[in-house]
């Protein structure tokens, strides 16, 4: 047995959401306030099938996944590996959005809202080059 230590990492992905009503879906949780929707790859899953889990768990929306639109990384610890998406939702009908405990609200935004409520500098960053750049990523 190899007593090399492989590197340790966290992958975590999130969307850019939009429903038919060109609206934006946000989650919002205690520490860090509004968000994309998303969080980790749990070992043995694919990405998308990880992403779209993630979403209907925070949001009880199902989600198409059309691209993949930025890499980040983060070297704080722990260490992690972000991919974000562009999606698409085809349940606009309903409008009460079911929570998970970790998750204390989410909601469609207008483009116009959507940055606005972001306290989150790295996430408004985020936000905003998805919105400027998602239809230039192929």
């Amino acid at each position: 047995m190899n007593s090399y230590d492989y590197p340790k990492h966290i992958v975590a992905v999130s969307a850019l959401v939009k429903n038919k009503s060109g609206q934006f879906l946000l989650v919002k949780t205690e520490r860090r306030g509004w968000e994309l929707p998303g969080g980790q790859v749990e070992e043995g899953e694919d990405i998308v099938s990880a992403l779209k889990r993630e979403v209907e768990e925070e949001s009880g929306f199902e989600i198409v996944v059309n691209t993949l639109s930025a890499i980040y990384s983060s070297v704080t610890e722990p260490s992690k590996v972000i991919l974000d998406f562009t999606a698409h939702c085809e349940d606009n009908d309903r409008k009460a959005i079911t929570t998970p405990d970790e998750i204390l609200e989410s909601r469609w935004f207008s483009e116009k809202e959507l940055v606005s409520n972001i306290e989150n500098e790295i996430m408004k960053y985020r936000i905003q080059w998805l919105l400027e750049h998602s239809n230039k990523i192929k």
